[in-house]
């Protein structure tokens, strides 16, 4: 009789210390869905860099052409424009400067000789200026990491520009699209970028012709 309440004393004492054991190293409850359902309903909405509506604006910005013509032209632009609301500006663009440098394929067609015997040439008249407008549609905004311990917020746009650039002796229409970003730096001064695709009417060898080119900008833009 003793030794039979022993044996009973010893397996419950087994059991017990198996099932506190087994409390502890159980997995406990799930509580993501309580707190997903706590937050789901939940909207963060992120401040804005600043009110941009009823301002006027001064933007700079130097514009680079890409394509497979026989120049490689940069412009240098300067630019007025109003701020109607936070999402649309509107600017009157003037380009007074451009740097033009021959692409391999001028140099390549100069070299060749016609039946003639004279060389073949590729002559495209001097721009003078350019002139347009430019709105922008911004539908976005954030801000953007800089560093581990730094954030720039920024605007997101879509830029649509068109006008006339003057040649010498002659003019042509230019259009063009892009989407860039505007980065807040300060209380005025603001850093931009853009990239885009233009068309525009050229002329060589007396012969005016619309030709594509991609197009990258970058500058500042000063809200007033």
């Amino acid at each position: 009789m003793k030794n039979t309440l022993y044996i009973f004393t010893v397996v419950s004492m087994f059991f017990s210390i198996a099932n506190a054991e087994y409390q502890d190293i159980a997995p406990q409850p799930d509580r993501t869905e309580d707190i997903t359902s706590t937050y789901q309903n939940m909207i963060v909405v992120q401040r804005k860099a600043k009110n941009k509506a009823n301002h006027f604006l001064l933007q700079s910005y130097l514009g680079l052409e890409f394509s497979s013509g026989p120049q490689s032209i940069k412009s240098l632009n300067v630019g007025l424009g109003y701020a109607f609301s936070d999402s649309f500006e509107l600017y009157i663009n003037y380009a007074p400067t451009f740097f033009v440098q021959d692409n391999e394929i001028k140099k390549t067609v100069e070299n060749l000789d016609l039946a003639n015997g004279e060389k073949a040439t590729l002559v495209s008249p001097k721009r003078s200026y350019a002139a347009g407008s430019e709105l922008f549609w911004l539908p976005a905004y954030g801000k953007d990491s800089w560093g581990p311990n730094s954030i720039i917020r920024s605007d997101t746009f879509f830029k649509f520009s068109g006008g006339v650039i003057q040649y010498s002796g002659a003019s042509g229409m230019y259009y063009g699209l892009g989407i860039g970003k505007t980065f807040f730096l300060g209380k005025f001064f603001n850093f931009r970028v853009a990239a885009g695709l233009a068309a525009q009417q050229t002329i060589l060898n007396d012969q005016k012709s619309t030709t594509q080119s991609g197009i990258f900008e970058f500058g500042s833009v000063w809200y007033l």
